[in-house]
């Protein structure tokens, strides 16, 4: 989960670890270009999937005051057409 819902995780599956490589780089570069910050999660020990993901994990706080996630999702998936690209949005808010 973001820590304190101050940034995005962003976990990428791919059907190599060149693919895998490369689409990390070009979320880690569209979130720069868009001032956001990003947390990327080494999931090398997740197996590789035929189709790639790109999967953003934010805090309902971060989605809802800032509109850096959409912004994000949208940017890497003009960059990566063939690869599915989801968003999660969490409650970080503990029941009362």
């Amino acid at each position: 989960m973001p820590e304190s819902g101050s940034s995005i995780q962003c976990e990428v599956i791919a059907s190599s670890e060149k693919l895998r490589r490369d689409l990390m780089q070009i979320a880690r570069t569209c979130a720069i270009d868009l001032k956001v910050s990003l947390d990327v999660l080494d999931n090398r020990a997740n197996r590789s999937e035929p189709e790639s993901c790109i999967h953003f994990i934010a805090s309902t706080e971060l989605a809802i005051i800032h509109d850096a996630i959409w912004k994000l999702a949208c940017r890497v998936a003009c960059f990566c057409p063939e690869t599915r690209i989801t968003t999660q949005i969490e409650n970080t808010t503990p029941p009362a």
